[in-house]
């Protein structure tokens, strides 16, 4: 999920890029999608340098991929912010997923700070006074345990969000134990469903949550603003793909579906979900505040990398926790007192 917390992993598919502008000040930069290790300015200022490992912080996924945050670098240090003005109230009032996402970013600069020899020394929700201050990240000298880190690097620039079922072959259960470890290195649990039968009660969960938003006209009012026609120039927000935007406004437009591209313009029902995701996974904290929503975005974003670095691939399917009602049931189906995120 964009994102989105539930997710099915498989062997490579089709990929749906997502486009990411860096805002830093709200300054333009080049698509970050196109950055070049060879550019980095190694005789620059440590100013200079930290200000183009952010092209890496913004390749996170966000939700609806609205992407926001917002950086600040002041000498050795860069200030992540939560930025509430691309916050979505209907989809996620409580700006869970926003926080999330912001922690996918923080992952991301982590990842590339110890890969241009930084060693990143991060403080999470520094001044209490300020909850769209999330976190400060110092760059101090290595410490020689940033190794893993170093080795997810390259998956930034190739992880992708796809939206097309998966192939139809399973995945070795030490690369899902280590999707597992992965995730408990930051925090989080992540629990990974092969068996079809629970695959299909949770399929069953989604497909009745994505129901109920595509039959809520503010739901539907909301992804149409984050539709955006010419992609190319904002890089945020979600591709027409031929999408005509009055039809998913009356709710009649196949790519409010957001789990698989059924080609046949219903929404994704449980058979499709099962037999497109090989595995479902589901990332849970023990506990549902700001600082576990950081926490989840962070082991999310490291188990997205790692992935991608087995050779897998990702897609969101978020609607049951967009929906206090429909989260509970993923609790009870998976049967857990964690909070599934």
């Amino acid at each position: 999920m964009s994102k989105k917390t539930l997710l099915h992993d498989s062997v490579n598919g089709p990929v749906l890029g997502i486009g990411t502008a860096l805002r830093e000040h709200h300054n333009g930069f080049s698509n970050p999608w196109e950055v070049n290790e060879s550019r980095f300015p190694e005789n620059g200022s440590i100013k200079d340098r930290l200000r183009f490992l952010l092209h890496y912080a913004v390749l996170a996924p966000s939700i609806h991929n609205t992407q926001p945050w917002l950086f600040r670098v002041s000498n050795s240090d860069i200030a992540l912010m939560a930025d509430r003005s691309r916050g979505l109230a209907v989809v996620d009032p409580d700006d869970r997923f926003m926080i999330m996402s912001c922690g996918a970013a923080l992952m991301n600069l982590r990842v590339a700070m110890c890969r241009y020899g930084f060693s990143p020394s991060v403080r999470t929700f520094p001044e209490l006074t300020d909850p769209d201050l999330l976190a400060f990240v110092r760059a101090t000298e290595p410490d020689g345990s940033t190794r893993s880190e170093v080795d997810l690097f390259s998956s930034i620039s190739k992880r992708r969000t796809i939206r097309k079922t998966f192939e139809n072959r399973p995945i070795a259960q030490a690369d899902l134990l280590a999707l597992s470890e992965t995730a408990a290195k930051e925090g989080a649990t992540f629990r990974t469903m092969t068996r079809k039968d629970l695959r299909r009660e949770i399929a069953t969960v989604i497909s009745e949550a994505d129901r109920r938003q595509r039959q809520d006209k503010r739901f539907r009012r909301e992804l149409a603003s984050w539709i955006h026609p010419n992609r190319s120039r904002s890089h945020d927000g979600l591709p027409t793909a031929g999408t005509h935007v009055r039809e998913i406004l009356i709710g009649s437009d196949p790519t409010v579906v957001r789990t698989f591209d059924t080609g046949d313009g219903t929404a994704a029902r449980e058979d499709h979900i099962v037999a497109g995701s090989p595995v479902i996974g589901v990332l849970s904290t023990d506990a549902d505040r700001n600082a576990d929503w950081l926490t989840a975005g962070q082991a999310l974003e490291r188990v997205l990398l790692h992935g991608t670095s087995l050779g897998l691939s990702f897609s969101f399917m978020n609607q049951p926790l967009e929906i206090p009602k429909y989260r509970n049931r993923i609790a009870e189906v998976i049967e857990t007192e964690k909070k599934p995120q």
